[in-house]
C-alpha cells in the first residue's frame, strides 16, 4: 500500500485506512512517509509509533514516542503513548516520568493520574498509588481501569472491603486511549476491530444484545470475509436470541476457514443450543484436535455431552478444561451445576461453587449459585448472609427483590 503523493495528509489518510483494517506494516510505512513530508506534525510521528507497537516492535515504538515528546513537548498525547509503551516494556520508573509530564501539561486528563498510579503499583508502592488513582476517579468517575488499579492498591494495603467495591466498578474495564485531533474527528474510522469486539461484548453483558448486533453488523458490512468479525457477530446474534441466524453465519465462517478454532467453538455451542448435540460434539472435537491446550473447545465439548445426557463424560471434559484455565471461575460453576442438578451430588457441587467463589470473590454467578444451593439445603442463615453480600457488592442488582422473596418463602415454617 503506497502513494506517490507529496502531500503528508494523503499518506496520513492511507495510514489511517491501513490501521483500521489491521494492516499495521502498511500503516507504519505510510505514517513514516507523512513524517518525512511534514516533520513538524506530531500526530503522524505518534501514530508511526502506534503502528510499530502493533507489529511488536516495542523498542522502535518507544524511540518514536520519545522523539515525539522531545520534538513536540507541548503535545500531551505523545507522553501518554510513551508512558504506556514503557509500562509494556516493564520500565515503570521511566514511565512514571512520562505520566508526571502528562499530568503537569494536562492536569484534567484522568489517564495521566491513572498512569502514575499504575507506575507506583508496579514499583511496589501501593500507598503512593492511592492519591493519583483517586484523582483519576474524581476527574472521571466511570474510569473503569482506574477503579481496577485502585482496587489492587487497596487490597495490597489490607482494605479489602473498599477494594471489592472498586474491583466491581472496574470489572471488564477496557483501555481507551487518550483522545487526539485525529481520533476526535474520525472516531468511527479509527476504531480497531478488537475495540468494536470489546464494545459489543460490554453491551451484551449490560443486557443490550441488539446494540451489540448493530455494532458488529456494521463491522461485518466492511469485513464480510473476516472470520473473526463473522464469529463475533454470530456470538452477538446468539446472545440476542437468534441462534438460527448465528448458525448460518458460522457455517459461512467455517467455509472460509475450516480450521478456525473460535468459530468451531462458537458453532458447537450454538448447535448445542439448537439441540443438535451430536453435530455440536463433532465440531468441539475438531476444535480440540486443532487446539488441545485451550480450555474453550473442552467447555464446548462438555456442553454437547450434557445435551447427550453423558454427564460423567462432561465432567471429565470440564475438569481437563479447568487444568488448562485454572483461574476461570465459570468452569467450576458449570461443574457444580452438573453435580447438583444432574447427579444430585451435593457435597461435590458445594465444593465447586466454593472453588469458583475463591477464584472471583465478587462473581455474581458464584454467589448466586451458593445462595440458591443454600436455600435448597435449608441453610437459611447462610443464604441470608450470601444475599447481604450480593447486595453489598452489586448494589444495583435487578434480581434483588426476587432473591429476597425466595429467601422469605424458604424461611417460612
Amino acid at each position: 500500500m503506497g502513494s506517490r503523493s507529496r502531500r503528508a495528509e494523503d499518506h496520513s489518510r492511507i495510514g489511517l485506512i491501513a490501521a483500521v483494517n489491521g494492516l499495521w506494516h502498511e500503516a507504519a510505512f505510510a505514517f513514516s512517509n507523512a513524517v518525512v513530508l511534514e516533520p513538524d506534525q506530531p500526530l503522524a510521528l505518534m501514530y508511526w509509533g502506534v503502528a510499530a507497537q502493533e507489529i511488536n516492535e516495542l523498542e522502535n515504538a518507544i524511540d518514536l514516542f520519545r522523539r515525539c515528546t522531545t520534538e513536540h513537548p507541548q503535545f500531551m498525547p505523545g507522553f501518554y503513548r510513551l508512558g504506556f509503551a514503557l509500562l509494556a516494556r516493564g520500565s515503570a520508573a521511566e514511565a512514571e516520568a512520562a505520566f508526571a509530564e502528562l499530568t503537569r501539561g494536562e492536569p484534567g486528563e484522568w489517564r495521566g493520574h491513572a498512569g502514575l498510579g499504575e507506575c507506583k503499583l508496579r514499583l511496589g508502592k501501593p500507598g503512593e498509588a492511592l492519591v493519583p488513582l483517586q484523582e483519576a476517579i474524581r476527574i472521571h468517575p466511570s474510569a473503569g481501569s482506574a477503579h481496577a488499579l485502585l482496587a489492587q492498591a487497596l487490597r495490597s494495603l489490607g482494605q479489602t472491603n473498599e477494594a471489592v467495591r472498586h474491583a466491581l466498578l472496574g470489572e471488564s474495564a477496557a483501555a481507551t486511549p487518550m483522545p487526539d485531533a485525529w481520533s476526535k474527528s474520525a472516531t468511527e474510522h479509527m476504531r480497531l476491530l478488537p475495540d468494536q469486539f470489546q464494545l459489543a461484548n460490554d453491551l451484551a453483558l449490560e443486557g443490550r444484545p441488539l446494540d451489540a448486533v448493530r455494532i458488529l453488523a456494521n463491522a461485518y458490512s466492511f469485513h464480510e470475509t473476516n472470520v473473526a468479525v463473522i464469529n463475533q457477530l454470530a456470538i452477538a446474534l446468539n446472545r440476542s436470541g437468534q441462534p438460527n441466524k448465528s448458525s448460518r453465519l458460522l457455517d459461512r465462517a467455517l467455509e472460509i476457514d475450516p480450521a478456525n478454532v473460535p468459530a468451531l467453538v462458537s458453532s458447537a455451542l450454538v448447535r448445542n443450543q439448537l439441540e443438535q448435540n451430536q453435530e455440536a460434539l463433532l465440531l468441539a472435537e475438531r476444535a480440540i484436535a486443532l487446539a488441545p491446550n485451550l480450555a474453550q473447545p473442552l467447555i464446548a465439548k462438555a456442553s454437547a455431552l450434557l445435551g447427550l445426557e453423558r454427564d460423567e463424560d462432561a465432567l471429565q471434559a470440564l475438569e481437563k478444561a479447568a487444568t488448562l484455565d485454572p483461574k476461570n471461575p465459570e468452569i467450576p460453576i458449570e461443574m457444580g451445576d452438573v453435580f447438583w442438578r444432574n447427579l444430585k451430588r451435593n457435597e461435590a457441587a458445594l465444593s465447586q461453587y466454593r472453588r469458583a467463589r475463591s477464584l472471583n470473590p465478587v462473581s455474581f454467578k458464584a454467589l448466586s449459585r451458593l445462595f440458591e444451593f443454600s436455600l435448597e439445603q435449608g441453610w437459611i442463615e447462610e443464604a441470608r448472609s450470601l444475599l447481604k453480600e450480593l447486595q453489598s457488592i452489586h448494589p444495583a442488582l435487578t434480581e434483588s427483590a426476587g432473591l429476597e422473596r425466595a429467601l422469605s418463602a424458604a424461611a417460612q415454617p
